[in-house]
């Protein structure tokens, strides 16, 4: 029989282990009971949040501070710059961002504690695939944790913002510049329509009285000034009449097979008829050159040509009218021996609206869209304009269109 002091000290050893077990077994079972479901909920959360990192579409970049060396990164900031998570991981947070904006992350970096808390967003250029440069709004947070500073950085690609931006700015710009041509439209048109208007009103007052006096010569000369008005008017309206046109893109070409060299040849004719100040020679080809185009548009070009010849060349001043084929095309051209163009003028001479402030093209009446409609017609049909000129000697307008 063993002594009582063994005996005791065995069985209070057993009752220790035995009430241990006993704890440690409530305590297992109350840990899972209470603490598991929990840390398991945790967990899910943590990979959803994981997951949802991975898929956005925003470059993530979690990075130290201050030295901003890069800690984890999401798949989006691999496909943003073109570089592996490995590489990026082995990469600081500056040498991603052009110099600029790597300049204003290390002055966030060197006083991170002004930082801490708030948000900084910061616009520049992300190094992308190949190192080709990529517009990026990135915002930086940083925080202070047990272990040390850290900051997260969050860069998102604005160049399509940017170009709805620049789309937008020109969209606006362009609708000025359309509310100015318009204003500066009306009062041409209000000032240049009132002329031809005038004229023709006094001159039908004149021959009234010459009709009533029975002076039948100079009732010829009168009526003639007044075709010559009223078709100077009705040009300037047909002329805004194709200018709205063209703003609408409802300007047609009606296309027809015909010779060209006919057709140029009945324009000058017609302008021969018109003109008295002037001889017109025409270099006519011996064989006709077939063309598919609108003949009445092309007329029109060709009389601008003419029109503006006679108006800007000094009286008796011969003008000579080419038409040539070359590989492929037809050029029909009109050179005068006027007072030429200067080159600062020279760049807006097919703009809209524009008239040279020289005296002689301020004597003669316009609304300046005739060179600009001519450009339009001449490119609906697949073709160019040119001008050869120089200060004081004479002008060549010329347009090239396909055979």
């Amino acid at each position: 029989m063993k002594p009582h002091s063994e005996r005791s000290s065995s069985g209070i050893g057993r009752d220790f282990r035995r009430q241990r077990e006993q704890i440690i077994g409530l305590g297992e079972k109350s840990f899972k009971k209470t603490y598991f479901p929990e840390l398991q909920r945790r967990l899910a959360e943590l990979e959803r949040f994981r997951l949802l990192i991975e898929q956005t579409g925003e470059a993530i970049f979690l990075f130290r501070v201050p030295d901003a060396g890069m800690i984890d990164v999401n798949r989006a900031a691999c496909l943003f710059t073109g570089l592996s998570k490995e590489e990026l991981l082995a990469t600081s947070i500056t040498e991603l961002w052009d110099s600029g904006s790597a300049e204003q992350i290390s002055r966030l970096l060197a006083d991170p504690d002004s930082a801490i808390g708030r948000t900084t967003a910061i616009i520049g250029a992300l190094r992308g695939p190949e190192a080709h440069q990529q517009a990026v709004e990135t915002t930086f947070q940083l925080a202070s944790l047990e272990d040390g500073k850290y900051a997260v950085a969050v860069a998102r690609d604005i160049a399509v913002r940017k170009r709805a931006e620049e789309a937008l700015l020109v969209a606006k710009e362009r609708a000025e510049r359309a509310d100015r041509a318009k204003s500066e439209f009306l009062n041409i048109a209000s000032h240049e329509l009132r002329t031809p208007i005038t004229s023709a009103t006094l001159l039908l007052e004149l021959l009234k009285k010459q009709l009533a006096a029975g002076q039948t010569v100079t009732t010829m000369t009168t009526i003639d000034r007044m075709r010559r008005q009223l078709d100077h008017l009705a040009s300037m309206v047909f002329d805004m009449i194709d200018i709205s046109r063209l703003e609408r893109g409802t300007l047609s070409i009606r296309r027809e097979q015909g010779d060209i060299v006919r057709l140029v040849h009945d324009v000058v004719e017609s302008f021969r008829l018109r003109t008295k100040d002037h001889e017109v020679v025409f270099n006519e080809p011996l064989e006709a050159i077939t063309v598919d185009v609108d003949p009445v548009r092309i007329a029109q070009v060709l009389d601008n040509f003419l029109d503006n010849a006679g108006k800007y060349s000094p009286s008796g001043a011969p003008i000579l009218v080419k038409c040539q084929t070359d590989r492929g095309k037809v050029r029909i051209s009109v050179s005068d021996q006027g007072e030429g163009i200067s080159d600062e003028e020279l760049q807006y001479i097919f703009k809209r609206f524009f008239r040279s402030n020289s005296d002689i093209v301020r004597r003669n009446a316009g609304l300046g869209l005739g060179l600009y409609i001519s450009k339009e017609i001449v490119e609906l049909h697949g073709g160019q304009i040119f001008v050869e000129t120089a200060p004081g000697a004479g002008s060549t307008f010329s347009f090239e269109i396909p055979i």
